[in-house]
């Protein structure tokens, strides 16, 4: 045993020796202090903090009642044992009262010992009770943190759905607070009762299930994707009694594989049509150039008539025009993806500018026999614009021959309105229209109504594409109306900068 330090309040030398004797007697050393007054008592105490206090009852100018109540009250852990030569038992049930761990007749030291033996071996359980008591407070504190701060939300229920424990995180998942949700059904989160039904056949099936994904209902009336992992839990019979689960908010994880799947049907399109455009690009080149040389060899003829040659001389000049129009596509394209493109604005009558792309398409529309008309809103000197020219009549000459290429019978129709600071120009035809479900594609580069070899028009698939990008560059927005079989009509609104464009850089045409 290790050696127990002593306080002993006793102011007889002899029996003081006789408690000493009758200790050692056990093997037991000790570190043993004797004391008679309170003074020395506190100052004792004060020195070295004693394993165990022994007093006798009644001393000349102190106590042992006195004593105890001292050290009841500033060290309630240390052992106190009343040793006294007589004491009656209404005393002893007095000093039990307050605290002593026993008493003890000095003409029966005998039970000295082991009193002393099992006050400190209580004093040992009740300090390691309460160690262990701060342990578990320290570990439930640690949990409670842990079970409130978590991001996922673990939930435990019973096997009907109601919920017996939720952890806060509740709130950021679905709006709910825990109060909310506690003794509620699980079942209201779940969008579908069925895929709840299918979790429960899954868990009696396997006991277990990892990353179940659904989709739960939140208090605003969104939805949030989650992922659950859940397992069963048991009672005392080894029956199952409920389940444990741990929720995930895979909402943003589930956004970003839907945005990689678009992004990789957008590649594979692209690369489709991509691929459409590097197999119709040499046709596009091949039939003007097989028009240029086969014409070309024609012309050697010296037997041939005036009026043939003119005609041979138009067939070239035709598919110059072609190839021409091909070759600007490509370089406009080219630009806007090298970030060259840029704006020059000028002021200029749009009046006139229209009349000049009615004079300039009026013989195609006339050589398909179709009719061309021009709508004007404004006046001639109300029909000032400030825009980049240029990319407006890429604009409008890929519109207008877009139309006259798809329309067999019928007309072509455009012109302009002012809305507001704007103007919207539109071009409307008769022709062939376009399927609803490729409006929304059309503008995309390569892409072309009919994409397979035998198809009946001509082009690249760049004309669209050319326009929305000079389009947004002039911060407007295009559109289409059509109905397959019932025409097409595309509207397109620019700004009209005329209020911010300085004077100095007006060009009036």
């Amino acid at each position: 045993m290790e050696t127990i330090k002593i306080v002993h309040v006793e102011d007889c030398p002899s029996d003081s020796e006789l408690i000493v004797s009758e200790i050692k007697q056990n093997e037991i050393n000790i570190d043993y202090t004797r004391v008679t007054t309170e003074d020395e008592l506190m100052n004792a105490l004060n020195k070295e903090y004693p394993d165990i206090i022994l007093a006798d009852y009644q001393l000349p100018n102190y106590n042992g009642k006195k004593a105890l109540k001292t050290c009841a009250s500033l060290y309630p852990d240390i052992p106190f044992i009343v040793i006294s030569g007589t004491l009656g038992e209404e005393r002893a049930v007095e000093l039990l009262k307050y605290g002593a761990s026993d008493y003890i007749l000095k003409q029966n030291l005998t039970r000295l010992v082991p009193a002393i033996k099992y006050a400190l071996n209580q004093k040992k359980l009740v300090l390691d009770n309460r160690k262990a008591e701060i342990k578990l407070m320290q570990s439930e504190r640690k949990y409670r943190n842990i079970f409130e701060t978590i991001q996922d939300v673990f939930c435990r229920t019973d096997l009907t759905g109601k919920i017996l424990v939720i952890s806060p995180s509740i709130y950021r998942l679905t709006g709910y607070t825990h109060s909310e949700m506690l003794n509620k059904n699980i079942l209201a989160l779940y969008e579908d009762q069925e895929v709840f039904n299918k979790k429960m056949e899954l868990l009696k099936k396997q006991g277990e299930i990892w990353d179940f994904e659904t989709v739960s209902k939140c208090k605003d009336g969104a939805h949030k994707y989650i992922s659950i992992n859940a397992h069963l839990f048991y009672d005392d019979k080894d029956q199952p009694c409920g389940i444990e689960s741990i929720v995930r908010d895979i909402s943003t994880r589930k956004k970003v594989e839907k945005e990689l799947i678009a992004a990789k049907e957008r590649a594979e399109e692209s690369d489709r049509l991509k691929s459409a455009f590097l197999a119709n690009i040499s046709h596009e080149i091949r039939t003007p150039m097989n028009g240029i040389m086969g014409f070309a060899n024609l012309l050697k003829d010296n037997s041939l008539e005036g009026k043939d040659k003119r005609l041979y001389l138009g067939m070239i000049q035709e598919s110059g025009d072609r190839m021409l129009n091909l070759i600007d596509q490509i370089i406009y394209i080219s630009k806007i993806d090298a970030g060259e493109a840029h704006l020059n604005l000028s002021t200029f009558n749009l009046n006139k500018y229209i009349k000049q792309l009615f004079l300039f398409f009026s013989l195609m529309a006339k050589k398909k026999g179709l009719e061309l008309f021009y709508h004007q809103a404004h006046k001639d000197d109300l029909a000032m614009i400030c825009t980049d020219k240029e990319k407006l009549d890429t604009i409008l000459i890929n519109l207008l021959t877009n139309a006259l290429k798809y329309t067999h019978e019928g007309k072509v129709e455009y012109g302009y309105r002012k809305i507001d600071d704007s103007i919207e120009f539109f071009v409307e035809d008769t022709g062939i229209g376009i399927a609803k479900e490729q409006q929304q594609v059309i503008f995309n580069r390569f892409y072309q109504v009919e994409q397979d070899y035998s198809r009946k028009y001509e082009g690249a698939g760049l004309g669209l594409s050319i326009c929305k990008a000079y389009i947004d560059m002039l911060d407007g927005h295009i559109s289409v109306k059509s109905d397959l079989g019932k025409g097409a009509e595309f509207f397109f609104s620019i700004p009209n900068l005329t209020k911010t464009l300085s004077r100095k850089s007006e060009v009036i045409v």
